[in-house]
């Protein structure tokens, strides 16, 4: 149990100092053996977080004692420097100093403050540098620092005072949901951008931020604002009171007008245009550029007084990753600072590592004059953001220059493609030299994957004949690949060695004649033949735990697209299927001219032969690979086949530096550091 020093002990000490300013200072004797140094410890509850000697000359307390000895000490900057972060995770911890290995506490003259109150001059210092360097790069994300700070408010009745009116809150718009632009006046507000409470039939949250002009019908001492409230807040009947609580204790307030004008945000921003010569404050160009940002009115760019030219050549979306936008931009008078888009409802900013400017010649060409503007007119950006299917509609893309003006043009929504539907991911190269190094890359293959994986088992079953054991072949869209296939297939019908065929055939131009050539083999009657369709034929081995399902085989042999088996391997198949009783699973060595003439070194999961169990759980665990089969990174848990032959590739061009660089990623994200 803990106690104080009494005279119970030899020990003897004081705080004389606790703030976190001038640290905790103060002193401590053993009265017994005063030349020795008393070791402290301050503690945080009951946590240890530093530890000093008594070392520091205290005549006052040696003349008292009557003792030789240095009982000074002090916790300074080095000993308290853990303490704001120890505050984060634990604000109520109370501070107390003991000497080390003992249970006794040192006395103050007051109660011992917890890390929140010892911290409390600290905390106000940080915030008020912190907002500071905000309001200097980043007025929103400023404002919603002082909105942060009322937030214990919401919960308290506040009083509006007649001492404490301090202006009114005239005409706002309500166009951008949280930021409010608004016109109004106050008397002797020194601050230009305050945190507040604005009331009405509840209690919001909220940050003013604002520039002054003068206005002659104001009582002493008033002045015109112009500026933005970041707030919750909407008022529903212009006729209803809100009051703008604000100032030391919540003190003052502004009441809206009645009734309260609404405007649209270009009605604001001509409003501070035709005001601008006047305003003053820190925040003037500020201002504008916040609510140019937020204002989405297309067709804008004559009212900004901005002389430009703009096209877009093409949008490339993807879901859960977001946008590239490539085109063009011209102006004799200024150059954009950042891009901006809007699409459907969700607003996105270019990614400053994944834009820049590059030359157009074929602008110059077209207008005259340009040649030199046209060295940096194209444009390539990304708009990083998690947006879905739904959004993909209305595009606007904003120009932002830095005196804050922005133009808003509205984009033809058919030069929009999505990824992995109307784009391919080679297509990025048109945009990017090497999108492999790109920043965006490992975010960008991760979101392709995940668009793909509800696509991999889309199945529609045409024909259907149970087999106990069955060869499934996965044809490709190309005609002559599929004629070869079903003369392989035939010929091995004919011997009677198929106890069961099953035919992966892809949905594409080519339909037709797979399904003319399988209904033909089917009426030979030489085996039980099942036919299935899928969007890809190169996601076939996805489909297989259900094509193996639904034939209900025991036993099984299978070859992805374009994969023809030569003789040996041919007979080996026929003999898993035959003679299953003597059959273990085994992968075929797959040649093609990409492998140099020489076999696979891993079981792929493009050509084996398979008892069911053997493979159905891992067919179902296939991992997520772009492009699928045509990766060539699909494996199975199955020994490689040695001196049964081999399958060659007849169809399928190498997956290609970009494809393996994306599938590498997918692994390295699968995997982690």
């Amino acid at each position: 149990m803990k106690v104080d020093l009494t005279e119970g002990t030899g020990l003897r000490g004081h705080l004389d100092v606790v703030d976190w300013k001038h640290g905790i200072r103060g002193w401590a004797v053993d009265l017994g053996a005063p030349s020795n140094p008393v070791r402290l410890e301050l503690l945080a509850g009951q946590e240890c977080v530093a530890r000093v000697v008594t070392s520091r000359s205290r005549p006052d307390v040696v003349s008292a004692a009557g003792v030789a000895a240095e009982p000074g000490f002090a916790f300074g900057a080095d000993e308290l420097r853990e303490l704001p972060a120890l505050a984060l995770e634990q604000p109520e911890a109370r501070l107390s100093v003991r000497v080390d290995g003992e249970a006794l506490l040192l006395r103050a003259a007051q109660p011992m403050p917890t890390l929140r109150e010892f911290l409390k001059d600290h905390i106000e210092e940080q915030n008020a540098l912190r907002l500071e360097r905000l309001l200097e790069n980043d007025l929103e994300a400023a404002l919603a620092h002082l909105q942060n700070e009322v937030r214990p408010l919401a919960g308290q009745e506040l009083l509006a005072k007649p001492d404490g009116m301090s202006g009114f809150i005239e005409a706002v718009s309500t166009e951008t949901a949280g930021l409010l632009p608004f016109f109004g006046w106050i008397r002797g507000a020194g601050r230009t951008a305050i945190p507040g409470l604005l009331v009405d039939r509840g209690h919001h949250p909220s940050a003013v931020a604002f520039a002054s002009f003068p206005r002659a019908d104001l009582p002493d001492g008033a002045h015109g604002v112009i500026g933005v409230i970041k707030t919750d807040w909407q008022p529903q009947d212009p006729n209803d009171v809100a009051l703008l609580h604000f100032g030391e204790g919540a003190s003052l307030h502004l009441r809206t007008n009645l009734p309260l004008a609404k405007l649209r945000n270009e009605e604001w921003l001509e409003c501070f245009d035709r005001h601008r010569p006047r305003l003053t404050g820190p925040l003037v160009s500020k201002l504008r550029r916040l609510v140019s940002v937020h204002s989405w009115a297309p067709g804008n760019a004559a009212k900004s007084g901005v002389p430009m030219e703009q096209s877009v050549d093409r949008i490339v979306a993807l879901p859960g990753f977001g946008v590239f936008v490539e085109g063009w931009v011209l102006s004799p008078t200024r150059r954009p600072e950042a891009l901006m888009l809007r699409l459907g409802a969700r607003i996105l900013r270019s990614d400053p590592l994944s834009t820049f400017f590059k030359p157009r010649p074929d602008v110059a060409r077209v207008i005259p004059g340009s040649a030199r503007l046209a060295d940096a007119a194209g444009f390539v950006a990304a708009f990083r953001g998690d947006i879905g299917p739904e959004d993909l509609k209305r595009p606007i893309l904003k120009f932002i220059f830095e005196d804050g003006a922005a133009t808003n043009h509205e984009l033809d929504a058919r030069t929009l493609f999505v990824l992995g539907h109307a784009a391919k991911l080679e297509d990025l190269r048109h945009l990017y030299r090497d999108p492999t190094s790109e920043d965006f890359f490992p975010d960008l293959v991760r979101a392709l994957a995940e668009a793909e994986r509800p696509r991999l088992r889309e199945m529609t079953p045409v024909k259907v004949a149970p087999a106990p054991r069955a060869l499934i072949v996965a044809l490709p869209d190309d005609a002559s690949e599929i004629h070869l296939a079903f003369s392989e297939l035939t010929a091995m019908a004919r011997r009677k060695r198929l106890p069961g065929v099953a035919v992966i055939a892809q949905s594409g131009a080519h339909r037709a004649l797979a399904m003319s050539l399988f209904k033909s083999l089917d009426r030979r009657g030489a085996a039980a033949c099942s036919l299935f369709l899928v969007p890809r034929a190169e996601n076939a081995a996805y489909v297989l735990p259900e094509v193996i399902k639904r034939v209900n085989c025991a036993h099984l042999a299978f070859l992805g697209p374009g994969l023809h088996p030569d003789r040996a391997a041919t007979d080996a198949i026929e003999v898993a299927l035959c003679l299953p009783e003597r059959a273990e699973g085994f992968g075929l060595p797959i040649l093609s001219g990409t492998d140099c003439g020489g076999p696979a070194r891993h079981s792929s999961a493009e050509a084996f032969v398979a008892k069911r169990e053997e493979v159905l759980a891992a067919l179902a665990e296939l991992p997520v690979r772009l492009g699928g089969l045509g990766s060539r990174r699909l494996r199975l848990p199955l020994p490689l086949a040695s001196g049964k032959g081999c399958v060659r590739r007849g169809w399928g061009a190498d997956p290609g530096r970009m494809l393996n660089a994306a599938n590498d990623a997918l692994s390295g994200l699968e995997t982690g550091p």
